[in-house]
């Protein structure tokens, strides 16, 4: 018999509208799962799903495109912006900060600047929070629209939070003259190197730093002053 084990679920796989996680196959696909190499031999062919060893398609993956060595395709999981809903408590924005400081560190490790992580290019996955996910586009409400989206708290469920939008990252060679870089604005403009001395080459790798930093003070520290 054949094993379901690349099907197992992981806390980012979506879900159906009954709050099934869809990458466990139900009892009757795994009835054909085990009967696939049997109808192959006999000229019969089962969607892949259906198949021994799949792996189910949107798990994190970087596909080369076809014909275009330059480019690559990356499936991600379906995401939420990661402050909706909001972030309650001082150990929940604890568990925030510590995801994407650390996300950020990995990057530059791998001489990788981001250049644009502001509030907008972070995300969460939202699996954990809900036992039926919501609408894809009203996102207040549940996904047949039948009433509010209901969701657990961070405390209880941890999320995984994600950097996005790489449009104007870039990956540095060793020993590249970093403080050359021509500066590149995202949508955060209030960098000092941009606003108080009007630089036109810059490192991008403490601007990133300034990013995080900006967002934290924006959207914490300034909504507990008020």
């Amino acid at each position: 018999m054949a094993t379901n084990a690349n099907t197992e679920a992981l806390g980012d796989d979506p879900v159906d509208i009954d709050g099934n996680v869809v990458a466990i196959l139900s009892s009757a696909e795994e009835w054909w799962r085990d009967r696939q190499p049997w109808l192959q031999e006999r000229g019969y062919a089962l969607r892949p799903r259906c198949r021994p060893n799949w792996v189910p398609s949107w798990r994190g993956a970087v596909l080369d495109v076809p014909e275009d060595g330059d480019t690559k395709l990356l499936a991600m999981p379906f995401l939420r912006r990661y402050n909706n809903p909001q972030i309650a408590t001082v150990g929940e924005a604890a568990e925030f900060f510590r995801q994407i400081f650390e996300g950020l560190q990995f990057m530059h490790e791998h001489r990788i600047a981001h250049r644009d992580c502001m509030s907008e290019n972070i995300m969460m996955g939202p699996k954990p929070l809900y036992t039926k996910m919501f609408h894809p586009v009203l996102q207040t409400y549940n996904r047949d629209r039948t009433g509010r989206a209901k969701h657990y708290t961070w405390t209880k469920r941890p999320v995984k939070y994600y950097l996005i939008d790489f449009g104007i990252s870039r990956r540095y060679t060793e020993g590249e003259d970093l403080s050359r870089e021509p500066l590149i604005l995202g949508a955060d403009r209030s960098i000092p190197e941009f606003v108080k001395y009007r630089k036109t080459e810059r490192d991008p790798f403490p601007t990133d730093v300034y990013y995080l930093g900006n967002l934290i003070q924006k959207e914490f520290s300034e909504v507990i002053i008020t």
